[in-house]
């Protein structure tokens, strides 16, 4: 396991009771594989005493059906729009060709989106429907189903709308609109932004922003003035 400070030491620990304190605070038991030798807890104690370390959880949860139907729906989508292209590819080909790209991207082991291996966690899962969708995105493949009902973290896949000018709904070519759909007050120097098509700008401008959001089920991106300027000027 990498890390930031330099000759820490990395244990593998259980987590066996947790509490939360009088402040508020979370505090959490661990159970460690090897204990630490008193002088090496003093090595990386500070000068006032104080011992600290990064603390990450493994998810231990498996692939769910919901996924394994969007990265198949995803799948079909690229298959249709290679359609005429000589040496057409099939869902499974693909699959393994796009997992080979973002297991790179990643620096992780393959996996198999099926639930009897258990190699493919939900956070790997949704970590590669994204990467599908960014693809479709970026390269015009059209899809059957929503969108929004495919992403799994749909705040990005909303900024990535905006610097694509893709429509947040439909991902038509589109244009950078000011919403106010979050009900956030409006202060100087931030934007509350939303790449629409022409159609469903209109719609937005016809129901109401807040209306126009809860039936298409997207939000506003708030952005400060520098985040919006780099955002104007993308060409």
């Amino acid at each position: 396991m990498e890390t930031k400070v330099e000759n820490a030491k990395n244990i593998l620990a259980k987590v066996t009771a947790t509490r939360f304190n009088k402040e508020g605070q979370q505090e959490i038991m661990i159970t460690l594989d090897e204990s630490i030798i008193g002088y090496q807890l003093e090595r990386y104690t500070n000068g006032i005493g104080e011992l600290y370390g990064e603390f990450t959880l493994f998810d231990n949860r498996i692939i769910t059906a919901q996924q394994r139907k969007k990265i198949h729906a995803i799948l079909s989508d690229i298959v249709k729009s290679t359609s005429g292209i000589k040496n057409t590819y099939d869902v499974e080909s693909i699959k393994e060709d796009m997992k080979l790209i973002f297991c790179d991207l990643k620096g992780i082991d393959d996996f198999s989106t099926s639930e009897l291996t258990g190699s493919c966690t939900v956070t790997i899962a949704s970590e590669f429907i994204t990467f599908l969708l960014n693809f479709c995105l970026e390269y015009g493949v059209p899809l059957s189903d929503p969108p929004v009902e495919l992403a799994e973290d749909l705040k990005h896949q909303l900024i990535k709308c905006l610097y694509e000018r893709k429509c947040a709904v439909c991902w038509k070519p589109g244009m950078v609109y000011q919403v106010s759909t979050t009900g956030a007050k409006k202060v100087e120097g931030r934007h509350e932004l939303m790449c629409l098509c022409n159609d469903h700008y209109q719609e937005a401008e016809s129901i109401g922003h807040k209306a126009f959001a809860s039936k298409q089920h997207v939000l506003g991106i708030l952005m400060n003035q520098e985040q919006y300027m780099k955002l104007k000027n993308k060409r």
